[in-house]
């Protein structure tokens, strides 16, 4: 590690005790090779929150999860200019401690999360999936089967399911994988780090990860040149589960 990454390891790492009352918690710092990488200088300009951190990731090939979202991620913009310094460095300017989001570096990929995000049972990234088994398969069908697996490890009675995804551009595929005892985020950040670098989102706000529904809970987005931008789509998915979730307050106005 040189000195530019010694030096931004140890602010991440302070950045990160403040932001966990003193404590070094699961979502605090995580320092590996992605976050040591250096990167060219970085000149981001009006892009809400998400575009602007998935544009690095695809510029630099980075996998990526992003596990908390709401409106003004996908809506408020940023700025952020930098010279050539680590991945590290970029992403404590997209990610000021104001902001409220952490990231880390687990399961091989850059994970982005919120102090506010939810865990443990209220947060189904956080189950553990006894076995998941699937053959060499796009993103799309990946996505599909870890959810399926997920749903009927809820409920193994229920019937069938059903689900969507965003497909763009050639199919990426990934695996396969012969998985035990790995939780949903596990299982999603293998994929995602795969020979063909992708980024999974979460597409429900924080209150929505603690159960399944007929929404997808994540979208799996290929990386693309130039750069997607995925934020219409997220923006337009988190909002179809806003509104189912006030037309079953209206339906059901006395259920808490």
């Amino acid at each position: 590690m040189n000195f530019t990454s010694s030096l931004w390891a140890v602010l991440l790492f302070l950045n990160a005790l403040s932001l966990n009352g003193g404590e070094l918690s699961d979502v605090g710092l995580q320092m590996g090779p992605l976050s040591e990488k250096i990167v060219p200088a970085q000149d981001i300009s009006g892009l809400p929150l998400v575009d602007a951190l998935l544009e690095i990731a695809q510029r630099e090939h980075i996998p990526m999860g992003i596990e908390y979202i709401d409106e003004q991620a996908l809506t408020a913009t940023v700025s952020v200019h930098a010279k050539e310094t680590t991945l590290a460095g970029v992403l404590s300017l997209v990610l000021p401690r104001s902001s409220g989001y952490v990231w880390s570096e687990r399961y091989g990929v850059i994970d982005v999360t919120h102090v506010d995000a939810p865990i443990g049972r209220a947060n189904l990234l956080d189950h553990v999936i006894p076995t998941f088994d699937i053959p060499r398969s796009s993103l799309d069908e990946f996505s599909f089967e870890l959810e399926m697996a997920l749903k009927h490890d809820l409920n193994p009675e229920a019937g069938g399911f059903g689900g969507d995804y965003i497909s763009i551009g050639p199919p990426v595929f990934v695996g396969p994988f012969h998985l035990r005892e790995a939780s949903v985020r596990e299982i999603l950040s293998r994929a995602a780090r795969q020979e063909r670098p992708a980024a999974w989102v979460v597409t429900v706000p924080p209150e929505g990860l603690g159960q399944a529904s007929s929404h997808s809970l994540w979208k799996m987005l290929p990386y693309t040149q130039p750069a997607t931008r995925y934020s219409p789509l997220l923006l337009q998915a988190l909002r179809q589960v806003g509104h189912a979730q006030d037309g079953d307050t209206q339906r059901h106005p006395d259920v808490p």
